[in-house]
């Protein structure tokens, strides 16, 4: 079974389609407006030019804290990814049915962390899948899946390597552009 990152690493054209926990995350911890200005003017820099990219759904997950995060991303987000596209609309319901089919998984429980429509898990992938863009999350997979075993809750990384989707996190991200502190 092929690693999600290897494949993430090799392109040095692609787009990188980030989770609402890899702007978050930082935010909250470790990389504040005041304590690292630099990585959130790179970060501006590669939204301007849709290297990064971010979806409606999750553009969405962050304007609910009403915070510095959330003011800062409405003055510097131009274009978002709207999940209302043929192309992602069609992986989405094949990321669904998996998760719906797929015995590693509790069918039903599993559909509903990530069938509401407001939910970016299923939609990232979708995304990632139709326009080949790699998916960046703090979300940690699954050592090993088994139908044995169900787990209730999918996890990106899982999902993304079943779709042949590229998902690293943050911090390789960084690395692959070169982001410096």
């Amino acid at each position: 079974m092929k690693r999600y990152w290897k494949a993430a690493l090799k392109d040095n054209l692609n787009k990188f389609l980030i989770d609402s926990n890899s702007l978050i995350t930082p935010f909250l911890n470790y990389y504040t407006f005041d304590f690292a200005p630099k990585f959130w003017k790179q970060i501006e820099l590669y939204l301007k030019e849709e290297t990064v990219v971010i979806m409606d759904v999750v553009y969405n997950e962050i304007l609910k804290g009403e915070d510095e995060l959330s003011d800062w991303l409405k003055l510097n987000l131009e274009e978002k990814l709207k999940c209302n596209n043929l192309k992602i609309i069609e992986n989405y319901s094949n990321v669904l049915n998996y998760i719906n089919q797929n015995d590693c998984y509790m069918h039903s429980k599993s559909l509903s962390y990530w069938a509401p429509k407001e939910i970016a898990d299923s939609w990232l992938i979708a995304a990632g899948k139709a326009y080949n863009y790699t998916v960046v999350t703090f979300e940690k997979g699954y050592k090993q899946l088994s139908p044995k075993q169900p787990v209730k809750k999918p996890k990106i990384p899982d999902v993304c390597e079943e779709f042949g989707v590229s998902c690293i996190s943050l911090f390789d991200m960084m690395r692959k552009l070169s982001i410096k502190l």
